[in-house]
């Protein structure tokens, strides 16, 4: 086929059209052990990140990330990891297979992080701020009890939610709950019908479903936080229109420079908390985004992923919009 001439092409032509393909699923088969970090990093922490998954790839006898990479899935034989790069954390998930024709110890479970370098994975980059264990099971896996009697076993009754999902064909069930080993805990169990991809597509949903829960209610303590300067500030804003209202000429100055410190509190608490609020906005609607994506059947007497969410996360949601909305309304009154 001959080589047809080109029109100038944009220098960022590549970059953003593969941006389609970033962060594809990695094909899971069960039945498998995943350990899934989050770790919160600064830009600094960001790129050492970069260089200790380089660290770890020479030991391993392979070439390390370059520069512009944000995603990158690599088999060191033992373990798999699963490596993304993103704004404000990075995510490490590391997979084992486990036997397929032995039982799960359920009171002390195998867990993909063992196989990984121990002194390597303490000096992560950045502070934890989720670590997920998620198990694959097929029967062998449940002792022949069924999915039931693992959960029993491995999961706190009193906050478990849990759903069918593939049209009935797989279950899923977590605590939402941090154990004594510091991690959470998630249990799939699919029907042999399941392709690795489709398996695969499934556990990235359930455990990023943790990872924006985790990330949206960092505005939580923002919003706490803003809810004390803002009832302070409104209390002042207050005091200022009474005073005005019985103001004389001579107080006229004092009252100005008392509205334009105000006007400058409020303005910085703003500036202090905005991208903060955005983002946990953002965070929450992937949160809602992932869970349809699941598109949950009932399992009987449990509550669904999606029930226990709005339970449990709408008053953090609330209380971050409400605090959005006490600024700008603050900032239009001490304008006007």
């Amino acid at each position: 086929m001959p080589v047809l001439p080109q029109p100038t092409q944009h220098p960022l032509r590549a970059l953003l059209h593969n941006e389609v393909h970033a962060r594809p699923a990695e094909p899971v088969s069960g039945p498998a052990a995943i350990t899934h970090l989050v770790m919160l990093t600064d830009p600094a922490q960001r790129e050492a990140s970069r260089a200790h998954l380089s660290a770890l790839m020479h030991d391993h006898h392979r070439t390390g990330p370059d520069a512009d990479c944000t995603h990158l899935r690599v088999d060191f034989g033992a373990f798999r990891l699963r490596w993304e790069l993103h704004t404000e954390f990075v995510c490490w998930t590391f997979m084992v297979p486990l036997a397929a024709d032995a039982p799960l110890n359920a009171r002390n479970p195998s867990t993909a992080i063992e196989e990984v370098p121990q002194q390597w994975l303490k000096d992560l980059p950045g502070q934890c701020l989720s670590s997920v264990h998620l198990w694959i099971l097929k029967d062998a896996q449940c002792d022949g009890q069924g999915m039931r009697h693992v959960v029993k076993h491995m999961l706190n009754d009193d906050t478990l939610a849990g759903a069918a999902v593939h049209m009935g064909h797989t279950e899923v069930c977590t605590d939402f709950a941090i154990h004594a080993d510091g991690y959470s805990r998630i249990l799939v169990k699919p029907s042999d019908s399941i392709s690795a991809r489709r398996l695969g597509r499934l556990v990235q949903r359930v455990l990023e479903i943790e990872t924006y829960r985790m990330a949206a209610l960092l505005g939580l303590p923002a919003a706490r936080k803003a809810a004390v300067v803002l009832g302070t500030a409104e209390r002042e804003l207050a005091d200022l229109a009474q005073a005005i209202r019985e103001a004389k000429s001579d107080d006229e100055p004092e009252l100005l420079d008392r509205l334009t410190r105000l006007a400058g509190q409020v303005e910085s608490e703003y500036a202090a908390t905005h991208s903060r609020f955005s983002a946990s906005k953002a965070y929450f609607e992937l949160v809602d985004k992932r869970i349809h994506d699941l598109r949950e059947e009932r399992l009987s007497g449990l509550l669904t992923i999606q029930e226990f969410m709005e339970r449990r996360l709408s008053p953090a949601r609330s209380t971050c919009e409400w605090a959005v909305h006490r600024q700008n309304a603050l900032s239009q009154r001490v304008s006007r």
